[in-house]
């Protein structure tokens, strides 16, 4: 019984911890993002989720300009497909020092 309720609110910390770095994520990448997007005439930005882009050309790509742009750098790693991944590296602010 006691287990049940400490997988509970395991759970319940790690959703909030989720939406911290969700809600942080987007803070930091919103104005970068919209600067790239403008610049380049895109109408529209997805965030590509494996679960939520079913397809996407990827000529057009901004990922390494807004890292870049949030002084970060970009590592690609080659994917069994060929294509390569970005894994992006920014500094990132703790729980205790990023505005919410």
């Amino acid at each position: 019984m006691r287990l049940t309720q400490l997988e509970r609110e395991n759970d319940r910390e790690m959703q909030e911890a989720v939406r911290w770095l969700d809600r942080v994520f987007r803070q930091k990448t919103k104005g970068p993002i919209e600067e790239i997007a403008k610049s380049k005439g895109l109408k529209v930005v997805l965030v590509q989720l494996p679960s939520q882009v079913a397809y996407f050309e990827p000529g057009v790509d901004i990922t390494e300009a807004v890292v870049q742009r949030l002084g970060g750098t970009v590592a690609r790693e080659t994917t069994p497909d060929g294509q390569g991944s970005v894994q992006p590296k920014v500094e990132d602010e703790s729980p205790e020092t990023a505005e919410e």
